[in-house]
């Protein structure tokens, strides 16, 4: 592997890991312990993608799309604020003038 200025991409991971620590998981955590009910729409666009991976503090979760799911409330926090985004992103350049658009 090819090195950097900053060392091998393991030391550089290293570095990272040690900025970021991940918090353990908390059994008291009410954020992650009470499950929520959670409905992911399908993606109408691209048929194969029928589920979504969440990762919080090192734990992955893959909610299939268009089935409720029990997820902790943390995860559908992250989910919820994900799609909001996307929602943002989409009004945005939809309001971009027709020259401004991206062309594909």
């Amino acid at each position: 592997m090819a090195q950097t200025k900053t060392g091998s991409p393991a030391v550089r991971a290293a570095a990272i890991a040690a900025r970021a620590p991940m918090r353990a998981f908390d059994p008291a955590d009410p954020n992650m312990t009470e499950k929520v009910p959670l409905r992911i729409p399908v993606d109408r666009v691209n048929a194969g993608n029928t589920g979504l991976v969440v990762g919080l503090n090192g734990v992955f979760y893959t909610i299939q799309r268009g089935k409720e799911t029990p997820v902790p409330k943390a995860v559908a926090a992250i989910v919820r604020q994900s799609l909001e985004q996307d929602d943002r992103t989409l009004q945005y350049l939809e309001s971009l003038p027709a020259a401004a658009a991206p062309v594909n």
